[in-house]
């Protein structure tokens, strides 16, 4: 059963290309419809499929496990595509690539400026919040108190309202 053209394909690190066309199995053994061969890689280990128009990888109960972008998927359960995801199986790390995937309606879309959900603009340190990496955060709130931002810390759950 063909479903789409030559317009979606799987890139290995070598940069050859392996189009999908319809549901691909992917395992060490070779039977699939996609081989690797490493000893990390299940004999069934994976498999992509294309439903109700939008592709799917699922883990087939591999030993390894299959990787969408980092995190494990559970397996039996398909997680959907979207054009340059990252699968890791064993050691090869496949992009998938559909540079013509339609909009994809569970996609959150970046904003321009942060603003709260009433339209609210943020304080100073709200924003500088949202926006500096994790690691830096700590500098941040030193630094605004320093500044004379207002900065509240939290509530001590351990201190009772008799010493408040």
């Amino acid at each position: 059963m063909q479903v789409m053209g030559a317009d979606i394909w799987l890139t290995f690190p070598d940069g050859t290309e392996h189009e999908l066309e319809h549901s691909v199995s992917v395992g060490r053994d070779r039977s699939n419809d996609l081989v690797l061969e490493s000893s990390a890689v299940s004999r069934d280990h994976a498999g992509l499929m294309f439903r109700d128009g939008r592709w799917y990888i699922e883990d087939r109960g591999s030993f390894n496990g299959t990787f969408l972008n980092g995190t494990r998927v559970v397996p039996g359960t398909p997680l959907p595509l979207r054009h340059a995801d990252r699968i890791s199986i064993g050691t090869e790390t496949l992009i998938f690539s559909w540079p013509a995937q339609p909009e994809d309606p569970d996609t959150t879309e970046p904003l321009s400026e942060v603003a709260g959900a009433d339209g609210a603009q943020l304080s100073s340190f709200q924003r500088q919040v949202v926006q500096r990496p994790l690691q830096s955060r700590q500098t941040t709130r030193l630094d605004l108190i320093k500044a004379g931002e207002p900065f509240r810390l939290p509530r001590d759950p351990l201190r009772t309202s008799q010493e408040a």
